[in-house]
């Protein structure tokens, strides 16, 4: 096997596939200061991929609405703007994406643990300023370098989960010991690549090591979803060992035990709203 190097990587990041054009449409019209609601249901009414997925999260246990939603513009009323750029931001990554396959990974693992990891970050959101949507979408790629690096370089990411298993270690230092770089440090890259705000790409970066980031309140929310994503765990992995809590992202947070069994206790009850969110 050939050595490969970080850069190497980044470099071959415009060869991932693109994400479907109404995607990156919406992406880039919610970025906007200014945004019609109208418009946004006239895009989403051209995927009818998207569309569905809206009138599915508008109906979820998520909002709890008291009658049906059926029309795209009631989803957004209910849904609401942030929540739907955090629902298309998720699709532009996940149809990048659908089509991997590398022997001993399951990409439906790697996506439920991110949509776990999601959930726990909107709902420790609400204990910061951060909004909960902005961690939402974090928390869902927060291990993108991952898939990345499987998509672009499965030589490469199988020899990582080849020593993960006969080590019994975590994926990150697989990484480091097989590749001399990890798969957050790819993840970040990969967030710049997609037009995700420096917030979101630093957070990527650091969600393993949120004191190296103490200025980021975002990093250490992710870095504690992470945690509670493995611990919750929508779909168990046998091979993955839980990362440690670190307690200076805790601090960071001003949060307790108490309010992450709290916590656990919401994102456990949303379980069934996963499959939202995967492709």
């Amino acid at each position: 096997m050939t050595p490969i190097s970080l850069q190497a990587v980044i470099n071959d990041l415009g060869n991932l596939p693109a994400a479907p054009a109404v995607v990156m449409q919406l992406m880039e019209y919610l970025e906007r200061d200014e945004v019609e609601g109208k418009e946004v249901a006239r895009l989403i009414a051209q995927d009818p991929v998207l569309a569905a997925k809206c009138l599915s999260l508008a109906n979820s246990s998520v909002y709890a609405v008291q009658r049906r939603v059926s029309t795209i513009q009631d989803a957004l009323v209910v849904v609401g703007q942030q929540a739907v750029a955090a629902m298309v931001s998720s699709m532009a990554v996940t149809e990048r994406f659908q089509r991997l396959r590398i022997e001993g990974y399951d990409p439906r693992n790697f996506w439920l643990h991110s949509v776990c990891t999601a959930f726990s970050a909107r709902a420790l959101a609400r204990y910061t300023r951060i909004n909960p949507e902005t961690a939402f979408v974090t928390g869902l790629i927060h291990d993108i370098g991952q898939l990345a690096l499987a998509a672009r370089f499965p030589e490469h990411f199988s020899a990582v989960l080849e020593y993960k298993r006969d080590k019994d270690c975590r994926t990150i230092d697989a990484e480091k010991r097989v590749l001399g770089f990890t798969h957050s440090q790819v993840g970040e890259a990969v967030a710049e690549e997609l037009k995700f705000t420096p917030e979101v790409a630093r957070a990527v970066a650091g969600h393993h090591e949120p004191e190296a980031h103490p200025a980021s309140t975002l990093t250490s929310l992710i870095h504690v979803a992470d945690v509670l994503g493995h611990t919750l765990e929508f779909a168990q992995d046998e091979n993955d060992l839980a990362p440690r809590m670190a307690e200076f992202a805790l601090d960071r947070l001003g949060l307790g035990w108490a309010d992450l069994k709290q916590v656990m206790a919401e994102v456990d009850a949303q379980r069934q709203d996963a499959d939202l969110f995967l492709h």
